[in-house]
């Protein structure tokens, strides 16, 4: 964050239109987070007024409660309603010596986002349901609490339930438990601990089915929150004109949910890149933002000179990498390039020049014809 050393106006684009009502905007300075001021959103913009900083971040407020509690109501338990979670959290009756102030806050999960996976791969996703996170603390021990959902939820005999909790947040620290829920008039109540850790239930039919799958169930409930990322690699190629000694090549990393790639990726082919193969894109992989895929090259087709390209994965962010290809060897101009994230092969194409040049050419002989 460079170029300006007073406070300023802002407008933050996104892609699509806020899927909660309330946003926010911090700027990290000095060591201290400082937050935005006269936040408006309008569509998929937010216009918000911030401080000179080193970091500037966009977030969704969560609804949270806090309560203060003296002994008398310790004794007798409180129920605080989150009506904008649909649920509510109880405190059971407590025998604290003192006055205790409780915070409840929910983390809304992206229901469009759970959505468009579960339309998109049913088998993979389709009986995986993952409620609101629900955090809880105090400033007196209590060892347990009860979360309400109200959404008319139904037990089922094939329904299994877990609790994903965490502290941090990271790929790394969660916990799963397997848990048996009450219901009562429709809705479910499971408990809840008062330890500051965020807790989501997940609920999946047939959970037997999901042990053959190559992700897992931390990796379904990842995906689904955000986490990580279903994607696709898209390779597609152009010849500029009159260079038939140069192909230049690019790799699109594409979150494979709620729309076909062709449509993420028609602005390419708006501007003539093509597929070396119809329909060739890779398989399915998860990715973590922040991942890195490497692309390496073999045989006589390559890169004429700078380190090897990669491709950094940003979620609903542009993720692609391009890369002007020479022909090495005149003699037999043959190569293959792979798409490597750590230690596995996400994708290899293979590079035949002779192929790459006669397929552009009838191309774009077909595109004259066309006109």
């Amino acid at each position: 964050m460079e170029g300006f050393k007073s406070p300023v106006k802002i407008c933050v684009d996104n892609h699509s239109e806020f899927i909660k009502s309330k946003v926010g905007g911090k700027v990290f300075r000095q060591g201290l987070w400082v937050s935005a001021r006269d936040v408006v959103i309008e569509g998929n913009q937010v216009f918000m007024i911030i401080e000179p900083g080193e970091l500037f971040i966009v977030y969704y407020e969560f609804p949270k409660r806090k309560k203060k509690m003296s002994k008398e109501e310790m004794k007798r338990g409180l129920t605080i309603p989150i009506p904008e979670a649909h649920c509510s959290v109880t405190v059971p009756p407590s025998d604290v010596g003192r006055d205790v102030t409780i915070m409840c806050k929910i983390h809304m999960t992206d229901e469009t986002r759970i959505k468009e996976y579960k339309e998109e791969h049913p088998n993979e996703y389709g009986d995986v349901a993952v409620l609101d996170g629900v955090q809880m603390k105090s400033n007196a021990e209590i060892n347990k609490g009860f979360v309400e959902f109200q959404r008319g939820s139904q037990q089922h005999q094939n329904t299994k339930y877990f609790c994903f909790k965490t502290s941090g947040f990271g790929l790394n620290d969660w916990e799963c438990n397997k848990v048996e829920p009450e219901f009562q008039n429709h809705n479910m109540m499971f408990q809840l601990s008062g330890d500051d850790k965020v807790s989501y239930i997940v609920a999946i039919d047939n959970v037997e089915s999901k042990k053959n799958k190559s992700s897992g169930i931390l990796d379904l409930f990842l995906t689904l929150l955000g986490f990580k990322a279903q994607c696709k690699l898209l390779t597609l190629y152009k010849v500029p004109e009159e260079q038939d000694n140069t192909i230049n090549l690019c790799v699109l990393c594409i979150e494979s949910k709620g729309s076909d790639l062709s449509d993420q990726a028609s602005r390419y082919f708006m501007n003539n890149w093509i597929q070396i193969e119809e329909q060739d894109e890779s398989s399915d992989f998860l990715i973590t933002p922040g991942d890195v895929i490497r692309l390496g090259f073999s045989g006589n087709v390559g890169p004429k000179e700078g380190n090897p390209p990669v491709i950094t994965f940003i979620k609903k962010g542009s993720c692609f990498s391009r890369v002007e290809l020479h022909c090495l060897d005149n003699k037999y101009p043959k190569g293959c390039v792979q798409m490597n994230l750590n230690e596995n092969t996400l994708d290899s194409k293979q590079l035949d020049w002779k192929y790459l040049l006669g397929k552009w050419k009838r191309k774009k002989t077909l595109k004259v014809l066309l006109n």
